[in-house]
């Protein structure tokens, strides 16, 4: 179980109930950032978080520079995303998942990584645990459940490499 203190219990809700509805009002993506700043994402120069996208746990982000994230990020687990990342959109990443063999399902949360000049496409899905390694591209509506090769191409479901990438 995880314990939140007052101010990450505030953040939560803000970013649950009240950016959904900011972030249509918003015209930037410069300005939509700003706000995910402001509830705790750490991104560095030159990244955006573009307007649409859906944080759980704002606090648990940690974004490199130069990236790009759009999608809906279930981020309780924690989630580090390198330099020169793009999510194209609508990619979903999740830090959480149940314990099956459990009556009570609890959850369980895992880091996800996303490590420097990554490419995930259109509706992928990255799942608990899972390291995007290095110049890493996930191909559109793939489910990546296990840590990737450098430089590897991953497409499918559940995400199998398909090819290496000239480095």
């Amino acid at each position: 179980m995880l314990k939140y203190s007052l101010k990450q219990k505030i953040q939560i809700k803000l970013a649950m109930y009240l950016m959904p509805i900011i972030t249509k009002i918003l015209v930037s993506h410069r300005l939509n950032t700003f706000v995910w700043k402001l509830l705790g994402v750490k991104i560095s120069k030159n990244s955006i978080i573009r307007t649409g996208t859906q944080i759980n746990a704002p606090f648990m982000i940690k974004i490199g520079n130069n990236s790009t994230i759009h999608g809906h990020l279930k981020s309780r687990g924690g989630i580090m995303i390198g330099d020169n990342v793009e999510f194209v959109e609508n990619v979903t990443v999740s830090t959480q998942s149940h314990n099956i063999n459990s009556r009570n399902f609890e959850s369980i949360y895992e880091q996800v990584t996303i490590e420097n000049d990554s490419w995930i496409s259109l509706n992928a899905i990255i799942l608990q645990g899972v390291t995007i390694k290095k110049g890493t591209v996930v191909a559109a509506g793939a489910v990546v459940t296990k840590d990737t090769d450098e430089y590897g191409v991953y497409a499918g479901v559940p995400a199998k490499k398909i090819k290496d990438r000239i480095r």
